[in-house]
């Protein structure tokens, strides 16, 4: 749910064939390996991923290990500046390296680049430029307002999602006045809910478990600290998150029902979806069959294809971020690095397990790089470990661009065929990306007998119902020790309240 950073870890793969895929021409060599390699902090030995743990859990056993790769954000314009590493954390986050245009080209020693890229600039920075917000060409429509709906908070009633109010890119006003416009009724604040158990955790971020006092139902708060925000150069990634779920309305996405602020912190109150991660169920199960993995496959291919049309990339495809929800159907969380693209971005940023070739290379991407994720996440499923895995950055990225993978013997040619045409290193040979779009997946073979409309319409059978006992049930998510303080109680002279405008 909440985005944790972590080292990147050995997952080792059986010893499978290796399937014959056609390799990247552009791959590190060992001169550029050395050179990289310098601007690296040495490594602390490598920890299965699966049994890495969040500091805070305490007495409950739990697999909900995360791994996210530190962003690198982003004016998405230059994309060269001196590289400074960012202090370790605990868990220690891996650096993000957003690497030169000559890389890949060039045998001299690549030039430095800061991991937090052009945001680190005096000019672009949240300090210096306090009024900073996502770049909008077209403000999406947002939540009704508050006052309204108020009332009517409530978890979703999966049988009753409809998709007939689903906007399209052509029902996008034009500036903030209206979302300005939208807030001038009610103002949700701490006082308006009681906080409790914590649900997830993260480097700057803590969701909660919290009840309404006005309707007495339960919903998700996410609490990201301002200053950590601020510090991380994370400011725009806050607001995209703010913006982008006042944006979008579909079955298989986690609802957004409102935002505020306090001294120290923004809030975003979220459905809450009580079943967990499906990280979770994964590492319980070790492996999906494939009649598992394409249900939750075909329910995120309609997600993914729902957000490209709206001309937004979600960045961020993983386990993870994919909740079950008290019927068995997937929500698909934690929108911190999805962003409008129209044309093509170059922010580094992702999970390194998931990252697409064309990240890698720092050339510019598109949407097309969460088809490639799309892949992974079918192949994970099915095998129980990412197809990308070595003891370090460096080897990890080289295979990627290679695309070095192996297939069980035990996948069907039908899965095997479907995952080599996502995960082509061309973007512009990928799955998803050609003329017919996503419909090049839905009509696989793989998805054959899978009617799609039926899956919108979430009346396909799910292959596993969490047990809930009650409303408000945690049972599905790791203990987390509590904050020592309560969020009114934390005062900075500092608030930074003009850095997120859509809170």
């Amino acid at each position: 749910m909440c985005t944790e950073f972590i080292q990147l870890v050995d997952s080792s793969l059986p010893k499978y064939p290796i399937a014959t895929s056609p390799p990247s021409s552009t791959l590190l060599s060992n001169s550029d390996q050395q050179h990289l390699l310098q601007y690296i902090s040495s490594p602390s030995p490598p920890v299965c991923r699966c049994s890495m743990k969040n500091a805070h859990t305490n007495s409950k056993k739990s697999t909900d290990s995360k791994r996210t790769l530190l962003d690198a954000d982003t004016d998405d314009k230059e994309k060269t500046d001196p590289i400074t590493m960012t202090p370790a954390t605990t868990p220690k986050p891996i650096f993000t390296h957003k690497l030169p245009d000559n890389f890949f080209s060039s045998c001299s020693p690549p030039v430095p680049i800061s991991p937090i890229s052009n945001l680190a600039s005096r000019a672009n920075s949240p300090i210096s430029s306090p009024h900073i917000h996502p770049i909008v060409t077209k403000l999406c429509p947002l939540v009704d307002p508050i006052d309204k709906c108020i009332e009517h908070l409530s978890i979703q009633d999966s049988n009753t999602a409809s998709t007939s109010h689903l906007p399209n890119s052509s029902e996008i006003p034009v500036d903030r006045h209206h979302y300005n416009e939208s807030h001038k009724h009610h103002r949700l604040s701490l006082d308006d809910f009681i906080i409790k158990q914590t649900v997830g955790t993260g480097s700057s971020a803590r969701v909660h478990l919290a009840k309404s006092k006005v309707n007495g139902k339960y919903y998700a708060i996410k609490a990201i600290s301002k200053s950590d925000l601020v510090n991380k150069r994370q400011v725009e990634h806050a607001n995209n998150e703010r913006y982008v779920l006042g944006s979008v309305s579909h079955p298989f996405l986690v609802k957004l029902w409102g935002s505020f602020q306090s001294e120290s912190h923004v809030f975003l109150v979220m459905d809450y979806v009580p079943g967990g991660e499906l990280f979770r169920q994964l590492r319980k199960q070790k492996a999906f069959t494939e009649d598992e993995a394409r249900f939750y496959a075909a329910e995120v291919v309609l997600a993914l294809e729902y957000l490209h049309s709206v001309n937004i990339a979600y960045r961020d495809l993983k386990p993870e971020n994919i909740l079950i929800d008290r019927q068995g159907h997937i929500k698909i969380t934690d929108f911190g690095f999805a962003k409008r693209v129209v044309d093509r971005t170059w922010t580094v940023c992702g999970t390194p397990d998931y990252l697409a070739p064309e990240i890698i290379r720092s050339q510019g991407y598109t949407k097309a790089v969460d088809w490639w994720s799309l892949g992974v996440l079918i192949y994970e499923m099915i095998t129980g470990s990412p197809p990308f895995t070595a003891k370090n950055p460096i080897d990890q990225y080289q295979k990627i661009l290679e695309c070095d993978i192996t297939f069980p013997s035990s996948m069907s040619p039908e899965v095997v065929d479907l995952l080599q045409n996502l995960l082509k290193t061309k973007a512009s040979e990928r799955f998803g990306n050609l003329k017919n779009g996503a419909n090049d997946i839905k009509q696989h073979a793989w998805f054959k007998g899978i009617d799609f409309e039926q899956v919108l319409a979430r009346q396909l059978p799910p292959p596993f119902v969490p047990d809930i006992k009650f409303e408000g049930d945690t049972g599905c998510f790791a203990y987390y020790e509590e904050m020592q303080l309560p969020y009114h109680m934390i005062h900075t002279s500092e608030p930074y309240c003009s850095h997120f405008p859509y809170f």
